[in-house]
């Protein structure tokens, strides 16, 4: 628990779920409140209490101020006391002692209980009146549905295996039957279940018990292999719905046609078609191989994409929730929806593991190969993603609405349209980041901090400075708190297709005007790039202007995105682009990356499983930066295929035993740090390495 870390993360983000601030004074009711929200979130990993700072407000803005804690001996007693005496059961926090611009701050983490002591409650207050849940900043008194979730988290059954007792396994369809046994064939045909009957099957697979010696279908089971009739009877809105909606906006009301599919039947034969249906609405492009006449079209979404979203969809929502699964077609996006929000913190990041709501399904799922059981989904879609260029996806998770979303995006360069709408802030002088995040809200309608953090490859703190400075210029508004923090663009600004028709008014038609008559006055000189399958409506005598002629951008200022294309540069480049140099400078691509290493390092690097572990990517990673080679901490995550924040400690520890080097040590964080290997004797060519910067 690094104290200092800590205040500074509390005075830039603005999302706290899991860091509070409290005076210090003493340990009041509104402290043991947030032990006991800490001590119950469902997936939170419990909190940190930072006593000795107190939140202020000054002109509207919440502000942190260190007021030290003036008697820290009695507080570390008081609080050790109380966590062990005040409560229904006994709370082993974690304290920590620091001095920051000289006072005394003590930093408390309070973990997560164990799911079979749970709820913890304040005694004195009863369980009802004292036991507490973490929703964003707050802490907030627990409902009826916290207390069920907690005590569905205590029950060693899970939702999916309780049997239904009034239906049969004749209910069940035998050809979603059929249908994984043929996928679970093709993962290990020498499975031991393949050779069981079905009603041995079923069972094997926890999808029926005998109940009264009456073999009855568990959920499921039903959920499973269902028929399309009991599953409309005795479960008729978690239905799987597919959705085309024209536009980019959701407007079912409006006079144009909107087409749904409804689907409701087992999910062995239910995905299929439901894969189908959605790639076959996804725009296709053509490729032409190096040799041979034959063209290969491909979809512009990865169909790995889809399935993974589709699959992760269903296998994680909330099956009590009497809603449908929801993937809706828009012009220039797919989202995929689920009742159900994520259990595992922080879903957005891509991290390996899960917290599973339904493990029966999504063991069955896993046999045959239609998902990972480690997790991984959403780091594959990522990945997928930045192989075809395409922008990151936007995943959300909101455990106030129980909802979880997918959003992916079938473009990522700037259009014309996209370059009339940025116009509005040229005044500005926005760096690419920036710019990049304006981009994003002008496709989503609203940006998190999360979102940009996918997109930007920046860790937290970097991006809340980014969004507090386009707050501060008064670009966008902030609404909401904690984990549900959100930005809006600040109404003074043009919200939409400023070349479209609409209700704008007055102050929005006079803005728009303007806008049109200097970008009509500025002389086409470079043709911008065509979009990535978009549907372009260009008429032929608008202006070509990139987004250069309208931004300034300074030193350093690349985008820092995995395998993305930069809107921003020029087409013009003053290096070669199959040229080592133009590589290492900037390449995020990993198999332009695999050019730049010797043949033997380069099989070797080819080899990394998946998913490499810490004494794999070490060795990996004195190899690749043993090369007469310089590297970017992305660059060398690319070739492990790890993400930055895995990686970074390991660098850090490969720097103190002397491993390796980073060629500007005295800004570790430099976005131009790169790395070496140092030769054994202790010897290195850092001045080579900077030489040729």
């Amino acid at each position: 628990m690094n104290i200092q870390k800590l205040w500074e993360q509390l005075q830039t983000k603005e999302e706290h779920d899991e860091l509070e601030a409290k005076p210090g004074n003493e340990i009041g009711r509104s402290v043991k409140e947030t032990i006991s929200a800490f001590s119950n979130t469902i997936g939170l990993g419990g909190g940190v209490i930072l006593f000795g700072v107190t939140e202020m407000n000054e002109g509207g803005k919440n502000k942190y101020v260190l007021t030290g804690v003036k008697h820290p001996e009695k507080i570390q007693k008081d609080l050790a006391t109380q966590c062990r005496t005040n409560f229904n059961v006994p709370i082993r926090p974690e304290i920590k002692i620091e001095q920051i611009n000289g006072v005394c701050i003590i930093g408390v983490y309070i973990p997560e209980t164990d799911p079979s002591q749970k709820p913890v409650y304040i005694d004195a207050l009863g369980l009802h009146e004292g036991s507490f849940v973490r929703v964003g900043p707050t802490d907030q008194k627990c409902t009826d549905t916290d207390f069920a979730k907690i005590y569905a988290a205590r029950d060693s059954k899970s939702y999916d295996s309780h049997v239904l007792d009034y239906l049969s396994t004749d209910n069940l369809n035998p050809v979603a039957i059929s249908e994984y046994r043929r996928l679970r064939n093709l993962v290990d045909p020498t499975a031991v279940e393949l050779k069981l009957e079905n009603d041995d099957l079923l069972i094997s697979l926890k999808c029926a018990e005998k109940v009264n010696g009456v073999l009855r279908p568990t959920i499921a089971g039903i959920i499973l292999f269902g028929n399309k009739d009991v599953i409309q009877k005795e479960f008729p809105m978690i239905r799987f719905d597919y959705i085309r909606m024209p536009g980019t906006t959701w407007n079912p009301g409006s006079s144009k046609s909107y087409y749904t599919q409804e689907m409701n039947e087992g999910l062995f034969t239910l995905l299929p078609r439901a894969e189908g249906a959605i790639m076959d609405d996804i725009p296709r492009t053509i490729r032409l191989p190096q040799t041979g006449l034959t063209r290969d079209d491909y979809p512009i979404i990865p169909s790995l994409v889809v399935r993974e979203a589709l699959v992760n969809a269903v296998m994680h929502r909330d099956y009590r929730v009497n809603g449908p699964t929801q993937v809706i077609r828009y012009a220039d996006r797919l989202e995929f929806r689920n009742p159900g929000h994520s259990l595992k913190p922080h879903p957005e990041e891509g991290n390996p593991g899960s917290i599973l709501r339904n493990p029966i399904i999504a063991n069955v799922l896993h046999e045959t190969k239609y998902a990972e059981n480690k997790g991984i989904g959403i780091t594959i879609i990522m990945e997928e993603m930045q192989k075809v260029n395409l922008s990151l996806p936007i995943i959300r998770s909101s455990r106030e609405n129980n909802e979880f979303s997918v959003t992916v995006f079938v473009h990522n360069l700037a259009g014309e349209e996209d370059i009339m709408w940025l116009a509005q802030f040229k005044e500005f002088n926005l760096s690419t980041t920036e710019v990049q995040i304006l981009m994003l809200l002008h496709k989503n309608g609203m940006i998190k901090n999360a979102d940009c953090r996918q997109h930007l490859q920046l860790d937290t703190l970097h991006v809340s400075s980014i969004l507090q400075r386009l707050r501060k210029l008064d670009i966008l508004e902030v609404h909401g708190g904690g984990g549900w923090t959100y930005y809006t663009l600040s109404p003074k600004y043009l919200t939409g297709d400023f070349l479209g028709s609409g209700n704008k008014g007055l102050v929005g038609l006079k803005k728009e005007n303007k806008l049109k008559n200097e970008l009509k006055e500025k002389t086409p000189q470079i043709t911008l790039r065509e979009n990535n399958g978009l549907n372009s409506s260009k008429s032929g005598n608008e202006p070509n202007i990139k987004l250069k002629d309208i931004f300034k951008t300074g030193p350093g200022d690349e985008f820092i995105g995995l395998n993305q294309s930069n809107p921003l540069k020029s087409e013009e480049n003053r290096l070669d682009k199959s040229s080592p140099e133009r590589i290492l400078e900037s390449s995020l691509d990993y198999n332009e990356l695999l050019t730049l290493l010797p043949e033997h390092v380069r099989h070797e690097i080819k080899r990394i499983p998946g998913r490499v572990d810490r004494e794999s990517a070490t060795d990996a990673i004195l190899k690749i930066c043993d090369t007469g080679k310089a590297f970017t901490p992305n660059q060398i995550a690319v070739l492990i295929r790890r993400n930055r924040k895995w990686l970074t400690p390991i660098l850090r520890e490969m720097v103190e035993n002397g491993l390796i080097a980073p060629t500007i040590p005295d800004n570790i964080g430099s976005r131009k740090q790169r790395y070496h290997a140092l030769h054994a004797k202790g010897q290195s060519k850092l001045n080579s390495y900077l030489n040729k910067e």
